[in-house]
Formats: structure tokens, sequence, C-alpha cells
């Protein structure tokens, strides 16, 4: 697969993301993770005193799935002054 290929294989995958994400759905890819949109909004005493004025701002969250997690759990770092680096692991392709 070149180059070429993977870049428009993303594209389109930003694309189709893009657009479940502004439907307000979760998009799952597999064991890779899902992601979806968080908002950030000023706080209501009662739902029916929120309103859309209230929300100020979105992102997209991205939530790992099992083989990121268990990497994530194991991760080592080592201290280099300043900064912390990440103990490189062997990383098996499947």
């Amino acid at each position: 697969m070149s180059d070429s290929d993977v870049m428009a294989v993303l594209n389109d995958l930003t694309k189709v993301l893009r657009r479940h994400l502004e439907n307000g759905e979760i998009v799952r890819f597999g064991d890779f993770g899902s992601f979806q949109i968080a908002l950030t909004s000023e706080g209501a005493e009662t739902e029916s005193k929120f309103n859309a004025s209230m929300i100020k701002g979105a992102k997209v969250n991205f939530r790992p799935g099992i083989d990121l997690r268990e990497m994530l759990a194991t991760l080592k770092f080592e201290n280099n002054g300043a900064e912390f680096t990440v103990i490189r692991q062997s990383c098996p392709l499947n």
C-alpha cells in the first residue's frame, strides 16, 4: 500500500468520522477505540434552566481500545532532568 493510498483512506475516514460526530454519535473503530464529542458548559441548577447558550466549547474525546489501554498501563518512564521520557518497549504487530 502506498503513502497516497494511506492518505486517501485517512481522508475518507476523517469525513466519515466528522459526519457521525456531527450527528451526536459515538464512532467505534473496533479494537482500536472510539471517538465522541464532549461539551463544556456553565452549570445550571436544573435541567429546565439549561440552554444552548450555556455551552462554552466542544472537543473530540478518544477512548482507546483494550490493546492501547493495556499498553498505557505497562508504560515505564525515566527522568531526564527537566522532562520524562517513555522507556521503549517492544511493540509486536499482528
